[in-house]
């Protein structure tokens, strides 16, 4: 193995070091549609840290309130629903309650739910005003999940396998916490120029 393949742990963020300005998202509006899985508590974190409010969307109330509970923790404003509602009008509760939803991060979905959830987004934006960023999270082969050609908001994917790393160039495992921050600086205004692109969290594999 060569000596220059990177050994090191990342620097532990945390309340007092954060990877972005501390109120980059502070007048902004996450919506998370999950499982209330890991992955989503993570970017939950990441947002909630650096100032955003959550709307947190699960299949069942429990599973969005595993996501919205974490910005709750933070103390940021956060609601919970469930995705069988009607897309637009959920966008539009929750951008009443909290604010315009300017980035959206399905994590794991099925295509019917995100199809659903990206027309809505599309078609009913909460302030025209606003750049809007959808960031589309999925294991490895489900790019073709992103949708291009919109031009109501960018859109990127990242594909995770966190587990691979060790096997990589990285030479360890990957932690949630990593994929919080890079879908968190897909939506800030450091990475307005990006649209349209595939990243992939996996350790280096090639």
């Amino acid at each position: 193995m060569s000596e220059h393949v990177l050994k090191l742990d990342p620097p532990a963020f945390g309340p007092d070091r954060n990877f972005l300005p501390d109120a980059v998202f502070s007048e902004d509006v996450v919506m998370i549609l999950s499982d209330g899985s890991e992955s989503a508590q993570a970017i939950a974190d990441a947002f909630a840290s650096v100032g955003a409010s959550v709307a947190a969307v699960g299949p069942d109330l429990p599973a969005a309130k595993r996501v919205s509970g974490i910005a709750a923790g933070h103390g940021r404003k956060s609601l919970e629903a469930v995705w069988a509602a009607d897309p637009s009008s959920l966008l539009r509760k929750a951008a009443g309650d909290l604010g315009p939803i300017n980035n959206m991060v399905p994590v794991n979905v099925d295509d019917k739910v995100l199809s659903a959830f990206l027309k809505a987004f599309e078609g009913d934006p909460s302030d025209p005003g606003i750049m809007r960023n959808c960031v589309i999270i999925s294991s490895p082969g489900k790019s073709d999940q992103v949708t291009n050609g919109t031009r109501q908001f960018r859109i990127n994917h990242i594909e995770v396998d966190l587990s691979r790393g060790a096997e990589g160039l990285v030479g360890r495992a990957g932690g949630t916490f990593e994929l919080g921050w890079a879908v968190a600086f897909f939506c800030s205004p450091y990475a307005r120029e990006i649209d349209g692109q595939r990243l992939r969290l996996d350790g280096g594999m090639v």
